[in-house]
């Protein structure tokens, strides 16, 4: 019986960026930015070890608080915002958040830096952030 690897969530990344090449419909820059999110904060909860389902997402920006690191925190919240307004809202309540191709440029930019500061704290391998960091 072999037992799989765990789920790399570096490929979400990879499957948002591969939807934004394929064409830049609404929904698909909307998916984007909702998988971008996911891969860095599944990555950032393990890192930072919060476990269950419950207020999770709080949980993992407080621990990163906690941690010093307001930095990740800060990128990791606007990415939230940005998810959060793909997934929810039909017409994006801060009018900032409308033109979807500029919110998928923002994802795609906090995603860049995430991954090489989490690089850089040893959250990730060097060989993780390579193939990560490829950009759009």
């Amino acid at each position: 019986m072999s037992s799989q690897p765990p789920f790399d969530p570096l490929e979400y990344l990879a499957l948002a960026r591969d939807l934004v090449a394929e064409s830049s419909h609404e929904a698909r820059l909307r998916a984007a930015t909702s998988r971008a999110y996911y891969a860095l904060f599944l990555i950032i909860r393990d890192w930072v070890g919060v476990e269950g389902q419950q207020n999770v997402h709080s949980k993992v920006l407080q621990a990163l608080g906690s941690r010093g690191q307001q930095g990740v925190g800060g990128r990791l919240h606007r990415l939230r915002r940005l998810r959060e307004a793909a997934d929810y809202q039909r017409v994006p309540i801060d009018p900032s958040f409308q033109d979807w191709q500029a919110n998928w440029h923002k994802a795609n930019e906090h995603a860049i830096w995430l991954v090489n500061r989490l690089t850089q704290l040893g959250a990730l391998s060097t060989a993780d952030s390579e193939s990560a960091d490829s950009g759009e």
